[in-house]
């Protein structure tokens, strides 16, 4: 049952991705505007600007490697913001599915960030123990999930001790932190417009150089499993919202603590990742509506591909959001 979820919300993201590219225009075509740059940029910033707002997302990652290896996973996330003097504080929760040669996997994580502390709750299989259809290890205790909320921490000290799940805003704003510069975009086309909630939207297809979202330390928003933690991270950390991490040696193994300088940034060439998004803008409001994203990857020579496809929406600007502490073991 979870499988056959799974599938389906694999293909209808899949379908999008298609539609996507299918509107791409030809690498020969497009430009990078200044102009347009600037006004996707303008509307990036306008949106982060809000006092609060509602998003909700779904993505989908299809990858496959060498021998029969590869996965499937797929999201579904909805969250409230609220922005403070000090940031943001967030409530909401992630739902993954992932299905891999070891077994399926399906976790919901429930996330409160509130004045910088970090509040969690996790159902489902953990990323702890062994998957669904998989087997345990033999004489190993698998450590368990604190059942109902727990307080993790200090936010910050969440960060520095890994992911461990959701653990900022970055995750729910994450297209809008992309960089959006002169520098980093290498095309930009409008495309036909829309109209959503009965707004009509200008649209914009855009390019990013991978490099400069590496550079500019977001580089788990491209996903794909390369890019291990992270704002957004499609990637593998540790326990991170159930999903499993790759095997040693994987492109998806984020670089280990004392790895050189720039380490990450060589695995994760331009060479091997393309970003691609559609942004929707409201003519009347300037603000981002939805994007949908397609990130495609290979590594290893083509050994490993990856393609993670991702739609979200952004609604309820400056809507008042209260956001309070759980009652810890609930």
């Amino acid at each position: 049952m979870k499988t056959s979820a799974l599938r389906r919300g694999t293909l209808a993201l899949s379908l999008i991705a298609a539609a996507l590219l299918i509107g791409i225009i030809p690498v020969g075509a497009q430009s990078a505007d200044p102009a347009l740059i600037a006004l996707v940029a303008g509307a990036f910033e306008t949106t982060l600007a809000r006092s609060s707002m509602h998003i909700q997302s779904q993505t989908a990652t299809e990858s496959a490697a060498g021998q029969g290896g590869g996965f499937q996973s797929t999201g579904s996330a909805a969250y409230d913001l609220a922005q403070t003097a000090d940031g943001w504080n967030l409530s909401g929760s992630r739902t993954t599915s992932s299905a891999t040669p070891n077994g399926a996997f399906e976790t919901t994580t429930a996330i409160i960030l509130l004045d910088g502390v970090v509040y969690r709750r996790v159902e489902g299989d953990a990323g702890f123990g062994p998957p669904t259809g998989g087997t345990a290890d033999s004489g190993a205790a698998a450590p368990t999930t604190p059942e109902g909320w727990a307080e993790v921490g200090a936010q910050e000290d969440v960060q520095s001790g890994g992911r461990g799940g959701m653990i900022d805003a970055g995750d729910a704003l994450g297209v809008l932190l992309l960089p959006i510069s002169a520098e980093s975009v290498t095309s930009i086309a409008e495309l036909p417009g829309d109209t959503l909630e009965g707004q009509a939207m200008r649209i914009f297809q855009v390019t990013i150089d991978p490099q400069a979202v590496i550079e500019s330390g977001m580089s788990g928003l491209m996903g794909g499993g390369f890019a291990g933690g992270g704002p957004g991270a499609g990637g593998f950390p540790p326990g991170a919202e159930g999903t499993p991490m790759p095997p040693a040696g994987d492109a998806g193994q984020a670089p280990p603590a004392d790895a050189p300088e720039g380490a990450l940034a060589g695995a994760l060439s331009d060479a091997e990742i393309s970003l691609t998004f559609a942004v929707y803008i409201g003519v009347e409001d300037g603000l981002v509506h939805r994007v949908y994203s397609v990130v495609d990857a290979a590594g290893g020579g083509g050994v490993f591909t990856t393609r993670t496809t991702s739609v979200t929406d952004f609604s309820a600007f400056d809507v008042p959001v209260t956001i309070t502490a759980p009652v810890i073991g609930s």
